[in-house]
């Protein structure tokens, strides 16, 4: 892309806002596994927009595969509603194993005590990890990037998640755009 001088600052804007609020792959690193409990550590926070009310929710993992947990009780995730309290701890992990609305079969998703959500809540799942309370018996999945999102009763995917860089990392950003920058106007 071509910018000029002053188009230039605006070119940059708008790529750096682009890589804090565009669709990401999120990052899950996994351990345990191998007769032990299962752990799945989001390495930041992700936030969801919601399209659709929905009063029962759950947050999918796509493509991580049918890990055949069923409903196990699980705990170390919270989230929270238009920034309010971390109140909603998720406590249950599962694999479909069959698809339901936007939910596929080779999905894995979580879910847990959840509060009525309205079209344009804000939901933010927080970095941490979920660890399952009973023991899983084969390997852990490989660490990956997936794209993830919140479901309705149904499966219905009612808001798509998107990646919060941590606060290093916009700023490693936004200091390479000003150098950027400032070099273009030496030039």
């Amino acid at each position: 892309m071509h910018c000029g001088v002053f188009a230039g600052g605006v070119c940059s804007v708008l790529f750096f806002a682009s890589m804090t609020v565009s669709q990401a792959a999120i990052a899950l690193t996994w351990s345990g596994g191998n007769g032990s409990p299962l752990s799945v550590t989001l390495n930041d926070p992700v936030t969801f927009v919601v399209g659709t009310a929905a009063t029962q929710e759950g947050f999918d993992m796509v493509g991580v595969g049918n890990l055949g947990l069923g409903y196990s009780s699980a705990t170390g995730l919270a989230y929270s509603v238009n920034g309010g309290s971390n109140l909603f701890i998720i406590n249950t992990i599962s694999s479909s194993g069959n698809s339901a609305g936007d939910v596929s079969a080779n999905d894995t998703y979580f879910f847990g005590d959840f509060a009525n959500l309205v079209p344009g809540d804000v939901v933010t799942l927080n970095a941490g990890t979920l660890t399952t309370a009973l023991p899983f018996a084969a390997a852990p999945p490989s660490n990956s990037s997936v794209e993830m999102f919140v479901f309705d009763t149904v499966g219905i995917n009612i808001g798509g998640g998107t990646a919060v860089p941590e606060a290093s990392t916009a700023l490693l950003g936004g200091l390479g755009l000003l150098g950027l920058l400032r070099r273009r106007r030496r030039a």
